[in-house]
C-alpha cells in the first residue's frame, strides 16, 4: 500500500515537471517550523530531524529517474564536502525504491546520508516537483526552499547555508 501511494505521488511530481522556484525567509521569527520526521537510510539507520537541532540541515528531495536531480547531485556533494566540518548536515531524501537509490548512490559516490523517503514526509513538506531543497535553521525552522534545478543554483544554496550558519 505504501509503495502504491508513493508511486502515485511520484507520478504527480513527474507530471508537474521541475519548474524552478525559490523562497527564503530572512526574518527568523517569520520562519515556519519544519515538520519532524524519522527516516531510515540505505543501511537501516534512523535519522530524525528532531535530533539535528543546533545544526543547519539541507534536505534534498530527489529521485533516480529525474534528469535535473542527476545534474544537482555533484553540486550537492561539493556543498557537503565544503560544509561538513561545520554545524551542517545534508540529507538526500530519495523518492524511489531503495534498490534504485542504493545503486545510484554507489554510482555517484554520494558521501552524505541517503534516506528512503515516504509519501507522508513528501506530503508534510508539500513537495510537488523534484528536486526540491529545504534548508532548515538551527532551531528547526525552514529558512529557504528551492524547487527545481537551474545551473549555478549552488551559489544561492551556499549563500543561504552561510547565512543560517552565522545566525
Amino acid at each position: 500500500m505504501m509503495h502504491k501511494s508513493l508511486i502515485s505521488s511520484l507520478l504527480i511530481v513527474l507530471l508537474l515537471g521541475c519548474n524552478s522556484e525559490e523562497s527564503t525567509v530572512s526574518d527568523p521569527s517569520a520562519r515556519a517550523t519544519a515538520s519532524l520526521f524519522t527516516l531510515k537510510d540505505l543501511d537501516g539507520r534512523e535519522y530524525s530531524l528532531e535530533s539535528a537541532r543546533g545544526k543547519v540541515v539541507l534536505l534534498d528531495f530527489w529521485a533516480t529517474w529525474c534528469p535535473p536531480c542527476k545534474k544537482e547531485i555533484p553540486e550537492l556533494i561539493a556543498i557537503y564536502d565544503k560544509y561538513k566540518e561545520e554545524d551542517f548536515l545534508l540529507w538526500g531524501i530519495g523518492l524511489d525504491k531503495p534498490a534504485s537509490l542504493e545503486s545510484f548512490s554507489q554510482k555517484y559516490a554520494i558521501p552524505y546520508p541517503v534516506l528512503v523517503g515516504t509519501s507522508k514526509v513528501q506530503s508534510a513538506y508539500a513537495v510537488k516537483a523534484i528536486p526540491t531543497v529545504f534548508i532548515i535553521d538551527k532551531l528547526g525552522r525552514i529558512g529557504a526552499r528551492f524547487q527545481g534545478y537551474r545551473e549555478g543554483a549552488e551559489t544561492r544554496l551556499e549563500q543561504e547555508i552561510r547565512k543560517l550558519l552565522n545566525e
